[in-house]
This record gives C-alpha cells, structure tokens and sequence, in this order.
C-alpha cells in the first residue's frame, strides 16, 4: 500500500486503511479482503487534511472519526460519507462490564468529555479531557483513562469517576503521539504503555503502580494486541539512531516482561493487528503480513 501509514483497522472481516501521500491528502480505503475489493474510498482533500498537518484517525462504533489542526469530522463506517453535525453525539468507543459502554460525546467544541452509559441508557458518569484509549480495552477495566491538554495522564474509577492515579507530562518527554505514557492494549489490570522514554511499561491501572518496564526496546506504537497471557508489539533493540538498531515485532509475557518470541522485521514499525489468523504490522516498510 503506497504511502505513509495513518491508520489500519479491522471491522466485520473488512480492513479499514489510511495513507498520506507525498502531497499531505490522505486516502481513506475500506477494503473486503474475500472480494479483494474496494467497498468504498475517499480522499480527503483541500484544508482538511491535505496540508501536511498531523491526521489522526480511529474507528469508533460505525463512524470514522478524523482528526488534524483544523477540528475534526465524522465519515459513515458503512459508506464512508462525510456525516452532518447533527449526527454527531455520544459514539460508543468500548463495551463494560453489566452492559455499561464507554463513549465520546462529540456534540461539544473543545475536547470531547468521555462518557460511561449503564445499560439502561443513563449517563453514569462524564469527564473532561481527551479520551486517552487504549482502543483495545478489556470490559472488566476498573478504571477509564483521560488525558488533559496539558498532557497529564489520569486513571478515574468506571464506577463514579473518582480520580485514581496521575501521570504528569514529563518536559521533553514524547511518543509517537507527540504524548508520553501512550496506552497501547490492557488486559485485566495490566494496562501496557510506551512510556516517557521510548520503552515499554506495564502499570496496574487500578492505582498507576508500576508492575514492570522492558527498557531494552524502544516503542513508537500506536497500539499492542494479546492474547490475555503475552502483548505483542513492534519496537527496535539497541540504540535507535545507531548502526546496530533492530526491528521487531516481540512478544513479552504480561506478568514479568520475559520475552516469549521475537521476529526481525525489515524496518521500524507502528503497528499490529490480528487478521484472519494473521499478524498484520504497519510501519516504514508499508504493511506486511505474518503468520504466528
């Protein structure tokens, strides 16, 4: 797939990719893998997103939602079309425990507050700031991560939003995301992180204790998956700017950080997915599919 990798996703055995061209226009592409074709593709053009500016993008429930300098829009996941603000509202980002769901509400201007709804549809609670992910979350979660714009990293109680833990934003410190302390995947408690330092660090998400950190492999993810035993993740061994700088896609146990298995990759990479009973990792080499 020609382009800067923006984003890959999977919904309903389709794949969902994005690619910024040398022009800074993104291509948004949903694609049926058993048909080996195209169920819909946009390109977004003109002020949004095609003057070079940071694009992020992320599946959300049916929608699309993009990112960048200039706000933000929301594009149907069934047809791709840009949607009206009347659409917008409190779109589903991850289903809980006792059928609650947590969403964002982007009917407001400004940061999105994240929302958790019971299962009767009333709103639980509401948070001010950036919903901070991971995008994969696990339902038994007993805590929701926000962000504030000033970076700061904070865990609150899903039961009534009590504040748990804090990370404030280190000086200098960035991730891919231009963010220290990414939230990459959480299973139970363990909530995996690329930190401050480029490394990866597991911490208890119930009270922001850090359980272990793997400092040898340095991480630019935009996300992690796992089997609920061991997370799998792209990152490089040894010194990044150096000679002697490793690719790899590595799987490290959730308990301790052991190393389980570990595979060279060609360049450094972004991203993993799980496709139709394969590894699917995006980063400067394009996209590439591994059997596990």
């Amino acid at each position: 797939v020609p382009g800067e990798p923006v984003v890959l996703d999977t919904v309903e055995g389709d794949v969902v990719h994005g690619e910024r061209d040398a022009a800074g226009r993104v291509q948004l592409t949903r694609w049926d893998p058993e048909a080996d074709a195209d169920v819909w593709k946009h390109r977004l053009g003109g002020g949004r997103a095609g003057s070079g500016a940071d694009v992020w993008v992320a599946l959300l429930g049916d929608r699309v939602l993009v990112q960048d300098a200039e706000g933000s829009q929301l594009r149907s996941l069934e047809h791709g079309e840009e949607l009206a603000e009347a659409d917008a509202g409190v779109l589903p980002v991850a289903a809980l425990a006792e059928d609650a769901t947590l969403g964002v509400d982007l009917s407001e201007a400004g940061t999105f507050p994240v929302v958790v709804s019971d299962g009767d549809g009333s709103e639980r609670l509401r948070l001010e700031g950036w919903f901070a992910g991971p995008m994969t979350i696990d339902p038994r979660t007993p805590a929701v991560l926000v962000r504030s714009e000033e970076g700061t990293l904070a865990g609150h109680d899903v039961r009534d939003g009590t504040a748990l833990w804090t990370r404030p934003r280190e000086e200098g410190s960035s991730t891919w995301s231009g963010m220290p302390d990414t939230p990459l995947a959480q299973v139970g408690h363990r909530l995996v992180l690329a930190g401050p330092d480029g490394g990866i660090e597991v911490l208890d998400v119930r009270d922001g204790t850090l359980l272990w950190s793997s400092e040898d492999l340095a991480v630019w993810a935009q996300g992690a998956i796992s089997d609920g035993r061991s997370v799998v993740v792209p990152g490089v061994r040894g010194d990044p700017g150096s000679e002697d700088a490793r690719p790899v896609l590595v799987a490290l146990d959730l308990r301790d950080g052991t190393e389980v298995w570990s595979v060279p990759l060609a360049a450094p990479a972004f991203a993993v997915h799980a496709v139709g009973g394969l590894l699917v990792v995006e980063g400067e080499a394009g996209v590439v599919a591994l059997r596990p």
